[in-house]
């Protein structure tokens, strides 16, 4: 049995204010062994922040628009295998937005409809195939629609 030890963060310098949700920025494999952890975290002001988990260096890479957005229900944010591009939305909210993460600019602000989107799970997933990525996401009630990105996460087609 593996014994869990808890270690607290180095201060976060500039401080980024109250952190709603953390992820880990998937790192390629060619890099992947000398590389040091990066996190992308999600603040209360609907900003992103990229976050060295060592030396405790923070960068603002975006300041994000959610219609109808509420920092005190669940958050969800979503990041793309390749670490490029991320997606948010309350978990129980009725819109989501897609930001690239080397640009910080919004590339799909996306609405799922009104109908009993506060008791379900905004779907919100990003899938490979090949060398394309796919985005996944709600569009009416209970229905997901993927959406085909171009390298740079811009919507390249509907599938």
């Amino acid at each position: 049995m593996m014994e869990i030890q808890r270690c607290n963060f180095p201060p976060l310098q500039p401080d980024p204010g109250k952190l709603l949700v953390i992820r880990e920025l998937p790192q390629p494999s060619s890099i992947r062994a000398n590389a040091q952890p990066q996190l992308i975290a999600l603040n209360e002001h609907l900003q992103l922040w990229q976050i060295d988990l060592l030396s405790g260096g923070t960068t603002a890479i975006a300041e994000l628009h959610l219609p109808d957005f509420h920092p005190e229900h669940p958050v969800q944010l979503v990041i793309s295998p390749c670490g490029q591009t991320a997606a948010v939305s309350n978990r129980f909210g009725r819109h989501a937005t897609v930001v690239s993460l080397t640009t910080g600019h919004t590339l799909l602000e996306l609405s799922r409809g009104s109908y009993h989107f506060n008791v379900s799970t905004y779907p919100l997933a990003f899938a490979e195939r090949g060398q394309e990525l796919v985005l996944i996401h709600g569009v009416d009630w209970n229905r997901p629609a993927p959406i085909l990105l171009d390298p740079a996460g811009y919507a390249a087609a509907d599938y």
